[in-house]
């Protein structure tokens, strides 16, 4: 069983549920969005990088269903999140 490397030495389906759901939504995020040390990556490229991991770094059916949800249209923009403004007081 992968996706090993949680705290406790839990792996696979030890680890709740709610973490691996983060996990995926979270590297998703991360590699579509720019950042200091990397540009972002498209669609595309992240589900590619996803399914690469699948059943290593994430719990396959995680990543199956979110692939799913993206295709279908349910995550787009939706985990945009516009850049903080700093505002001057």
């Amino acid at each position: 069983m992968g996706w090993r490397g949680y705290p406790k030495g839990l792996a696979g389906e030890e680890i709740p549920i709610v973490s691996r759901i983060i996990t995926v939504i979270d590297s998703y995020d991360v590699m579509t969005h720019n950042r200091v040390y990397c540009s972002a990556k498209s669609v595309s490229e992240a589900i590619s990088e996803l399914r690469v991991c699948s059943g290593k770094q994430f719990d396959p059916y995680i990543v199956r269903e979110f692939i799913n949800l993206i295709k279908f249209g349910e995550i787009d923009d939706a985990l945009s999140i516009e850049e903080p403004r700093l505002y001057a007081l």
